[in-house]
This record gives structure tokens, C-alpha cells and sequence, in this order.
């Protein structure tokens, strides 16, 4: 397979697990609020703002598959749920306290995670 198939096929799947996360969070946002998901304007706007600010994690998200790309399977994934996790700590902290920075960095690190295994598995099947 051509690097650049290859490079595409990572940076679409980075693009689907930030815009899950993103519905995840939304919803989550929605309904800790306001208690349903079209209350009111105002947090409606503020938590779709709030779900599609991940998208900070997209770059780092892709460095950190490029960096720990020769490493043995278990250990990229060990590596990466920390580098994910403590990237999205130093970004969304300060703004949006420890739980949404724990969640934007553990569900992108997961919905990324699994959507990799999804596509590895898929590609074993097909060859």
C-alpha cells in the first residue's frame, strides 16, 4: 500500500474520532446544563463551541502516532492514552476543569484507538 493511502487513511480516521467526540461531548454538555438538548440558545451555542474545541487535539494526536509508530502495539497504546490524556489536561484545564479535560482526551484517545483496531481488522480480513 502507498505511504500516502496509508497517511490519508490515519488522518481521516483522527477526523472521525474528533467529530465523534465532539457529538459525545455535545450531547454530554447538552443535557448536564440544561437537563435536555435544546434548552436554551446560549448553552446550546457554548457547548457546541465547547465540543468542537478538540479539535487541538488533532495535530498532537497525529505526532503522536508518527513518534511512537515503531513501537510494540501495547506499548503505542500505553504511550498514547498518556500522551493524549496529559496533552488534553495542559490544553483544557484552566478553560474547562478536570472533568472535560479528562473526557476530551479519553475519548478521543479511545474512539482513535478503537477505530484503529477496527480498520487494522478490516485490513487483515480483506489480504
Amino acid at each position: 500500500m502507498p505511504k500516502n493511502l496509508r497517511g490519508m487513511r490515519m488522518i481521516k480516521r483522527k477526523i472521525y474520532a474528533w467529530l465523534l467526540q465532539s457529538l459525545v461531548i455535545f450531547l454530554f454538555l447538552s443535557i448536564y446544563w440544561g437537563g435536555g438538548l435544546f434548552t436554551s440558545f446560549l448553552g446550546l451555542f457554548s457547548g457546541f463551541l465547547l465540543s468542537i474545541s478538540g479539535i487541538i487535539l488533532l495535530p498532537f494526536s497525529i505526532l503522536i502516532d508518527f513518534f511512537t509508530k515503531r513501537l510494540s502495539s501495547a506499548l503505542q497504546v500505553f504511550v498514547s492514552f498518556f500522551l493524549h490524556i496529559g496533552v488534553s489536561i495542559a490544553f483544557f484545564l484552566a478553560a474547562q476543569g478536570w472533568m472535560f479535560a479528562l473526557l476530551f482526551g479519553f475519548l478521543y484517545w479511545l474512539l482513535d484507538v478503537g477505530l484503529k483496531w477496527k480498520q487494522n481488522k478490516q485490513k487483515d480480513q480483506i489480504v
